[in-house]
């Protein structure tokens, strides 16, 4: 998918609501909230989004997508990968299954919380190359 300006506010409206949007280049600027009167052309084009990197997701979190494994998130290891911003689950011994990826409810989820995640073919380490996504601290 290509660096466009269309492309860029479809990929914020994931974020819609959140106090998440910026412009880059001020440091100390309060995050302002996604919605329609900062969604013009502008607005798009100048700003970014300050997400939360996966390494960095806490145990509430991790709790709240973990509902539907056998047994629980203590049953599981959660397994990140800093290469392609990815994770899965991986489960622990004792249990039939080896191996899985979160549901699509789960990446909602994480997007609702503020997390940075691929989109569309996109990496975040691609957002980031491209602007439109600034990890924080």
């Amino acid at each position: 998918m290509e660096n466009t300006l269309e492309n860029k506010a479809k990929f914020f409206a994931n974020y819609w609501g959140q106090k998440k949007f910026v412009f880059p280049e001020i440091e100390k600027m309060t995050p302002q909230k996604i919605g329609v009167s900062y969604m013009d052309s502008f607005g798009v084009n100048n700003r970014s989004l300050i997400l939360k990197s996966l390494s960095s997701i806490s145990v509430e979190d991790l709790k709240n997508i973990g509902f539907g494994f056998p047994g629980g998130t203590d049953k599981i290891e959660f397994v990140f990968s800093p290469d392609n911003y990815s994770f899965h689950w991986v489960a622990k011994k004792g249990l039939n299954s080896t191996e899985g990826y979160f549901a699509l409810k789960d990446f909602d989820y994480l997007r609702s919380k503020g997390y940075a995640l691929p989109w569309m073919g996109i990496s975040v380490q691609k957002q980031i190359e491209y602007g439109w996504v600034k990890l924080s601290e």
